[in-house]
């Protein structure tokens, strides 16, 4: 599985090892690692930041950062993805709402064949809340964006 990734304050995936350098991704670049992690392969090409997992299908990892005080009800964040290498496990996304108290949160994933899935993990477990399909899902870049309205994602 490959995910090209740029400009998103969470994503579904993860990486603990050398520095990050030349793709410019803001806060992120702190967190985001290059080299071998387990099961994921972190690189850096350029101007995005590519994640490789040929090994383990059921391997997830996560990146979390703290979003701006102040803005609530205004925020939004976007992801590009660029899916190569596709397997049947293959999704990225964002997660959104996640509280450090309960380890709760909402994962916004897609597909490379447009499958739209919002989960739901809450202390005592999780839930699909919605399945569906994106319109427009492409070879190549995919921009998937979620805009926070009135303090509510949508």
């Amino acid at each position: 599985m490959n995910s090209r990734i740029a400009a998103l304050f969470a994503f579904c995936a993860a990486a603990l090892c050398g520095p990050a350098s030349a793709f410019d991704m803001g806060k992120m670049n702190t967190i985001l690692k290059t080299g071998q992690s387990g099961a994921w392969d972190q690189r850096d090409e350029g101007e995005t930041y590519v994640l490789d997992n040929d090994s383990n299908p059921a391997s997830i990892r996560y990146y979390f950062i703290k979003p701006n005080a102040g803005h609530e009800g205004t925020r939004s964040v976007s992801v590009e993805l660029d899916f190569r290498d596709e397997a049947a496990s293959t999704r990225g996304g964002l997660i959104v709402g996640f509280d450090e108290t309960d380890k709760s949160y909402y994962l916004f994933v897609l597909s490379p064949a447009g499958e739209l899935t919002l989960f739901q993990r809450k202390p005592d477990g999780g839930k699909i809340l919605f399945k569906g399909k994106a319109k427009g899902v492409t070879d190549g870049f995919n921009t998937f964006t979620l805009v926070e309205a009135d303090g509510a994602c949508g």
